[in-house]
């Protein structure tokens, strides 16, 4: 087996520099990356609101709650009738940051702190997770479900034009 070369002593500064080089620009990379994802993040989700002066009462909250999950379900539905399933994202995030903006509002006013509304505030936990579902939802009709669809579509299309002649 051959001795492996030995590496040229003179050329040892500038493999140095370039290793450093490399470390420094996927490190500075890898922050702006990094920074981009976090507000984004920041950006799509909307701290929780302190309690509000006034207190709703809790049939008022579970109305509240059904007002939104009423919402929530019937743009769900709605975003397999879109034309277009590239365009179901992008909808489906607008949507949901006023959603959730309405959403973290209700909690406010529902003091969903209090001892007495442990039941109601599990409603409002059930109510974000749905949201969080559909989201992921969201995101995967519009990659793989959606062009799936739009397919479907044009081939219906094309068979009843057929069917036709």
């Amino acid at each position: 087996m051959a001795k492996p070369e030995a590496k040229d002593a003179r050329l040892r500064s500038f493999r140095v520099g370039a290793y450093l080089g490399y470390i420094a620009v996927v490190t500075v990379f890898s922050a702006l990356i990094i920074n981009s994802v976090v507000r984004s993040v920041v950006a799509m989700t909307p701290p929780h609101l302190p309690a509000s002066p006034e207190t709703l009462t809790v049939r008022e909250c579970l109305d509240r709650s059904d007002a939104l999950w009423n919402e929530l379900e019937a743009h769900r539905r709605a975003m397999a009738d879109t034309a277009a399933a590239r365009d179901a994202d992008a909808q489906w995030l607008a949507f949901r940051l006023d959603w959730i903006k309405r959403h973290r509002v209700a909690e406010s006013m529902c003091a969903l702190e209090s001892h007495q509304r442990v039941a109601l505030k599990a409603v409002y936990r059930r109510l974000e997770r749905a949201m969080a579902l559909y989201t992921t939802n969201a995101v995967q009709y519009e990659g793989e479900i959606g062009p799936t669809v739009e397919a479907l579509r044009k081939a219906r299309e094309q068979a009843q034009k057929d069917a036709a002649q």
